[in-house]
């Protein structure tokens, strides 16, 4: 049976914000619109934690193959399992992100800062990475100090968070996300979407 597809190139407004574009491409037909609309909500998510975030010390700190590297151990894992093969663009390495984000001992939405009027940072540190949850599905979470706090998509077959250091066609201080969706459905077809966005960090 031949697979409908569907491009979509969204910039601007709605969905992606005006700070960010959005890009996305769908394959599978109709049913991969619940992939679209997860993929959307994980976007949505992440954009607000990281618009949130600045570019601090070390933090953005970005890694691959569930390793982070040396002051980041808390957030190594498993890496999740790959099921897209050869030459498909979702079959490549993730790359993931440990970042920071201002402090807010009241709770009131309002970043906390000094006597100076400083900034001042949570002492946590967050992530958002791909794993395989108990029944083996890759799963987006976003993580507190290497502990899951939720989960933002499943179907997940690959993600990147870029800075510039990354990719220096990455505009500066801002992170480039990424997500590809994948899923096998019951009679063998495959349910494939794609979406991107620009994040621009805001706090300093």
């Amino acid at each position: 049976m031949a697979i409908s597809a569907v491009v979509l190139l969204i910039l601007g407004a709605g969905i992606a914000q005006s700070s960010g574009a959005l890009r996305q491409a769908m394959t599978g037909g109709q049913a991969a619109d619940v992939q679209m609309t997860d993929a959307i909500s994980a976007l949505d998510a992440i954009r607000a934690d990281l618009m949130s975030s600045g570019f601090v010390d070390e933090f953005p700190h970005t890694f691959a193959k569930g390793v982070a590297g040396a002051g980041f151990e808390i957030h190594n894992h498993q890496p999740a399992a790959k099921h897209a093969k050869g030459n498909d663009p979702a079959a490549g390495d993730d790359r993931e992100i440990v970042f920071a984000r201002p402090a807010d001992a009241d709770g009131d939405g309002v970043p906390d800062i000094d006597g100076v009027g400083n900034l001042v940072w949570d002492g946590a540190q967050y992530s958002f990475v791909r794993v395989d949850d108990a029944t083996g599905t890759p799963v987006l979470e976003r993580r507190i100090d290497g502990v899951t706090d939720r989960v933002l998509a499943r179907n997940v077959e690959r993600v990147q968070f870029e800075t510039q250091t990354d990719d220096a066609s990455v505009p500066a201080q801002t992170v480039r996300v990424t997500l590809h969706m994948r899923r096998t459905t019951p009679g063998g077809g495959v349910q494939k979407y794609f979406a991107q966005s620009m994040v621009k960090l805001r706090n300093e």
